[in-house]
């Protein structure tokens, strides 16, 4: 049984309750999509995500969603996380150290617009098979992202992956590989000037450069 309940002030808490686990479906995309009165979600470990392939926008537009646990989840299966936490900009905590993402393809705006997070880890990702990572931390409030584990071999789209991040102050992307990124506009746009980007060579930085010169706050 799933349920709502009203916590007083027109925001609401979803129960999740059961004996057993409720085995999600493979396609769980837009699961808990714009409910924008939702501010917490409890038994979430009743959820068994372990078949589940596409997680596309699973909590997009939950504006007012404070934190998620996502310590349960089994992602061994997800291809597609895009919008996963589109607008989702009252969280003030996620833990995604859990997430397996070793098959996920796509994580196009994947954290759009959490600005409310001031610390995000992201270190234990595998981006092996993700070949989209357009606007991925775009209008994000980090001050650090540290991307310095990330496979980016297979990615085409890169475009306004940290648009808007303006409290960034260092990017480490020494591990990054970009030539097969045929999409990458305003990748680097409206960032702070003083910004820290390191890439693992001179050859990456040049593919990089009309970004880092025209993109960077005047």
């Amino acid at each position: 049984m799933a349920y709502m309940i009203n916590n007083g002030d027109d925001t609401y808490t979803t129960y999740i309750n059961s004996d057993g686990k409720i085995t999600a479906n493979r396609d769980s995309s837009f699961l808990f999509y714009k409910f924008t009165k939702l501010t917490t979600i409890e038994g979430l470990e009743n959820l068994d995500t372990s078949r589940v392939t596409n997680m596309r926008s699973m909590f997009d537009g939950d504006s007012s969603l404070m934190t998620i646990d996502l310590s349960s989840f089994d992602t061994s299966q997800v291809e597609y996380a895009a919008h996963m936490f589109y607008g989702c900009n009252n969280l003030n905590a996620l833990d995604v150290s859990n997430l397996d993402t070793s098959q996920v393809i796509d994580m196009g705006y994947m954290f759009y617009n959490c600005n409310s997070l001031t610390a995000l880890n992201v270190s234990n990702f595998n981006t092996s098979k993700v070949t989209n990572m357009s606007a991925m931390f775009a209008y994000c409030s980090l001050s650090i992202l540290d991307l310095s584990n990330f496979d980016t071999s297979q990615v085409t789209n890169m475009s306004s992956m940290f648009y808007g991040c303006n409290s960034l102050t260092t990017i480490d992307l020494r591990n990054a590989d970009f030539t097969r990124a045929t999409e990458h506009s305003n990748m680097l746009t409206y960032i702070p000037s003083s910004i820290s980007i390191i890439v693992k060579d001179q050859y990456q930085k040049n593919l990089l450069k009309q970004d880092l010169d025209q993109g960077k706050e005047q």
